[in-house]
């Protein structure tokens, strides 16, 4: 089968990164000796990186196309995994073969070259810079969550909370409003008590009760989450967000309000309907997502559930993205603050895939392959 040059160089980097299965060097091996085309574009890729014509990769190379393909074979590669090899190799590929082009600049892939100490560094910054999972009720009391990272019980006066590593259950028959708060650099999972789950995303919250005592069950969000709501057909589900509201019976998806004035809810199962502030609807099938701007209608668009829901996993996709915003969004990935130098990175933008884990091997990468010097300074981490 003929293979175009970015699965070409995608062979490539898996091959040099030690990530390519034996099953796969076998067949690595097999297309180098019968297929001419295959080993000509792979020789002039081995050629090019011998001579560092990086220039070359980023003239010749489609950053979305190889980000595709890259793609493609983690999820491929994962679904015939069991899970313990699941999680071994999100993290194998998404260290050894993540692909960013710099527009203008080099399409380059992060192996491991780390420094021990710089590693260390990252990480203690990372530590120390996080806060803490934090719920607050409606009586003023504040738990940290974070103090119970194995699994324990908590009990309180109203409730009994059930918690291990990242994840919250509860057994309570009160029905006031509780918040919890979700810090940068963390994610959590919480079971409401109709059971339903739902995953928050880094800095975000969601007010809800203990135990729903109405018709419907309502909670507020800001920042993102990922809801599998349980079917009660006689109780809809109802998602505030800070501009619209999603009513569901039960279903699957993802709402998004960390862009000022906008929220994205893109629909993975059932159906739904998000509605305005303003009284503007819009029907959702599974598939599609609804962007909406405050003072405009909704945008209907079909999207990518790999990429809208990745970050469940640790893995952030990005398509094109300038990278000032890029800085503000992996500050909140890894709880760390990024600033970048302004004139190295202006007018340039980035597409590739982030693992959520991996902040000491991040910068690293990018100071080894893409000369980028990194210092911190307080709480502030400078890229140059």
């Amino acid at each position: 089968m003929k293979q175009s040059h970015e699965q070409v160089l995608q062979w490539f980097l898996e091959k040099q990164a030690g990530s390519l299965s034996p099953e796969e060097n076998a067949e690595l091996e097999e297309m180098l000796a019968k297929d001419p085309a295959f080993q000509e574009a792979w020789n002039a890729i081995v050629a090019d990186a011998t001579a560092a014509g990086t220039q070359h990769f980023a003239d010749t190379l489609n950053p979305d196309e190889g980000l595709q393909d890259l793609k493609e074979r983690m999820l491929q590669r994962t679904r015939q995994e069991n899970r313990p090899q699941r999680f071994r190799l999100y993290r194998a590929i998404a260290a050894a073969a993540v692909l960013i082009l710099i527009a203008g600049a080099t399409w380059f892939t992060f192996f491991r070259n780390a420094n021990v100490s710089k590693e260390q560094a990252a990480n203690l910054a990372q530590q120390q810079q996080q806060q803490p999972v934090q719920l607050a009720l409606a009586n003023g009391q504040s738990i940290n969550l974070d103090q119970a990272a194995a699994q324990s019980t908590i009990q309180l006066t109203n409730a009994t909370l059930q918690t291990a590593a990242g994840s919250l259950q509860y057994n309570s028959e009160d029905t006031t409003t509780n918040t919890l708060s979700v810090p940068a650099g963390k994610t959590y999972k919480l079971e409401l008590s109709d059971g339903t789950v739902v995953w928050l995303n880094a800095v975000s919250r969601i007010r809800f009760p203990f135990r729903f005592h109405s018709g419907t069950r309502e909670v507020f969000v800001e920042g993102e989450a990922y809801f599998k709501v349980a079917k009660q057909p006689s109780h809809p589900f109802i998602v505030h967000t800070p501009l619209t509201d999603v009513r569901v019976l039960g279903t699957v998806f993802n709402v998004n309000s960390y862009a000022p004035q906008q929220v994205r809810t893109a629909l993975v199962e059932g159906s739904v309907i998000t509605t305005s502030k303003n009284g503007k609807e819009q029907l959702l099938r599974p598939g599609q997502e609804a962007a909406f701007d405050a003072g405009k209608d909704f945008q209907l668009s079909d999207f990518d559930a790999d990429e809208v829901t990745g970050w469940i996993n640790g893995l952030y996709y990005f398509h094109n993205m300038p990278a000032d915003e890029l800085a503000r969004i992996a500050s909140r990935i890894y709880g760390i603050n990024f600033i970048l130098d302004r004139n190295k990175f202006s007018g340039k933008s980035i597409t590739g895939v982030v693992d959520r884990n991996k902040l000491a091997d991040f910068l690293s990468d990018l100071e080894t392959i893409a000369h980028i010097s990194y210092h911190f300074s307080g709480n502030d981490l400078y890229l140059k």
